[in-house]
Parts: structure tokens; C-alpha cells; sequence
């Protein structure tokens, strides 16, 4: 029947075979549930924007004032500092003038005022706010430093 080497190989293989290590299946973690929330207007009531009275951020007029109504400045002035800084700027924030001395909504020029240029990031439109609010004191509450002054 079965030749002795025969047999002798058979078993072998079915030894190795039987003390051969079994892979095992790997056992995934359950993943996250994920929940997906449609973003509309009732999600998103309670969410506050940076500037909440602003419905169009790239309207300049809109962006000037929700930065004025935060500043120091006295309501009763709002109407006359917009006039001086659409004069003095456009109401651009980043506006540069008088050869790169004059900066922000309100044209502070750094070399007339440079401890306020080194406190004041002048491109930063509330930060130009507040200082020019220090130069309006400074004047003893006047605006006559602002060129566009006699024009508002």
C-alpha cells in the first residue's frame, strides 16, 4: 500500500503543516459615528461674526463703521470722522499716502507721530482708530491735524 518514505514525507507535511502558525483576522475598532449638519440659518443663529452688524464685509462704508462704533470715539463724532476718513483714505484700510509716511483710514503719518507708529499697527483699521483718537486729544479735541479736516 504506502511505501515507507511515503508515509514517512505524508507525515511530515501534515506535522509542519499542524505547527504552522495560524494567521489570525485582524479586528477592526468600530469607527466614529459622523454626524453631518446642513449649515442654514437656524443651525447657525447663535454664531457670532467678527463684525455682526456687517452684511457685506467687502462694503467699505459698512466695515469703517462697525469698527467706529467700537472705538473710543464719541457717537456724536462718528459722522465727521467718516466724512475726514473717506477724504483722507477712501475708507481703505491699508491705504499708504504722502510717500509711505501716512497710513490707514485715518492717514496718521508715522514721522509726525512715531510713538503711536510704534504702538499702533497703522494698517489695522480699529488700531487707526484708536490712535487717532490719541491725536484728536492730543489737539485738545480738535481735528485740525487732519487735512481733511476743513473739507468734512
Amino acid at each position: 500500500m504506502f511505501k515507507p518514505h511515503t508515509l514517512a514525507l505524508a507525515l511530515v507535511f501534515v506535522t509542519a503543516f499542524a505547527l504552522a502558525p495560524v494567521p489570525r483576522a485582524r479586528v477592526l475598532p468600530t469607527p466614529p459615528t459622523i454626524t453631518i449638519v446642513a449649515l442654514t440659518p437656524a443651525t447657525t443663529a447663535g454664531i457670532q461674526h467678527p463684525i455682526s452688524t456687517n452684511t457685506n464685509v467687502d462694503d467699505p462704508v459698512s466695515v469703517f463703521r462697525a469698527a467706529l462704533t467700537r472705538s473710543p470715539w464719541p457717537a456724536g463724532l462718528h459722522q465727521t470722522l467718516e466724512a475726514i476718513a473717506t477724504c483722507e483714505s477712501r475708507l481703505d484700510p491699508h491705504q499708504v499716502g504722502d510717500g509711505g509716511l501716512a497710513f490707514g483710514w485715518l492717514q496718521i503719518r508715522a514721522d509726525y507721530h512715531p510713538a503711536l507708529a510704534a504702538r499702533y499697527e497703522l494698517l489695522d483699521g480699529p488700531q487707526n482708530l484708536e490712535a487717532g483718537w490719541a491725536i484728536y486729544e492730543a489737539a485738545g479735541g480738535s481735528f485740525w491735524p487732519w487735512s481733511c479736516w476743513a473739507r468734512a
